[in-house]
């Protein structure tokens, strides 16, 4: 039985993008090889941390049972997130979990890290959450990527694109992306494009004032500059700081 590398499992409500606000039960996978500067989630960056614990299927099957029993869980939503779900060194487990999950009816999303497209594993989630980076993570995602998804309609119906915005910088870049993809709106037609989710940075930020003033900061820019996004907080970090986890 192969082992799954988990960091945590947890109940919460989706603190950002457009499920905001649904109960689900989340799966942070163990490890990522991205480098994003400014990642929220350091714990969750190496492979072979000491704490990480692993997990058999049939025990994170019976982790999942048991959440949703406690809780008396209506809804069946799950997160799988990271780390990166979609490194190589996860993606056949990852796989193999969300072809059992569907079996069981559940809504899945998947966050994925913005590097790569994982058709087998993106044909099958409901849900893709796909991450743009912008220049204070020290990451560049390929644009290409984006109107990939865009233009097939098995993704563009389920797809968010998701971005962290530091600085007036990270705006402008997010900014000139978007008219770079206005061609690929045009040719489909698609005339309200809305499911560009930015937020402010938390991770780098130094006091709670600072991020009050930085979320004040985007909306000005993005009414000022065509209103293109939907900026959505991450709710989770206002209500619970932005050091505590697995909430």
């Amino acid at each position: 039985m192969k082992l799954y590398k988990i960091n945590s499992i947890f109940l919460s409500h989706e603190g950002e993008g457009i499920h905001l606000g649904f109960p689900q039960i989340f799966i942070r996978f163990q490890g990522c090889s991205i480098g994003c500067k400014n990642c929220d989630t350091p714990e969750a960056i190496p492979f072979n941390l000491n704490k990480n614990y692993s997990l058999k299927e049939k025990d994170l099957l019976k982790k999942i049972t048991e959440i949703r029993k406690k809780n008396k869980l209506k809804l069946k939503r799950i997160s799988i997130t990271g780390g990166d779900p979609l490194d190589p060194r996860h993606r056949e487990n990852v796989l193999n979990l969300i072809m059992i999950l569907k079996q069981k009816g559940y809504f899945i999303n998947i966050e994925a890290s913005g590097n790569v497209i994982v058709k087998e594993i993106f044909d099958l989630v409901d849900s893709i959450s796909f991450d743009y980076k912008t220049p204070s993570s020290g990451i560049k995602t390929s644009l290409k990527l984006i109107k990939t998804l865009i233009k097939d309609p098995k993704y563009s119906s389920k797809l968010q694109i998701k971005s962290v915005v530091e600085s007036k910088k990270d705006f402008l870049y997010l900014y000139d992306s978007y008219l770079k993809i206005l061609k690929t709106l045009n040719e489909l037609k698609i005339k309200n494009f809305s499911n560009w989710i930015i937020t402010p940075c938390y991770s780098l930020q130094t006091d709670e004032k600072t991020f009050i003033n930085k979320f004040k900061q985007i909306f000005k820019w993005n009414l000022t500059s065509g209103g293109l996004f939907r900026v959505i907080g991450q709710q989770h970090k206002w209500i619970y700081g932005s050091q505590r986890k697995n909430v």
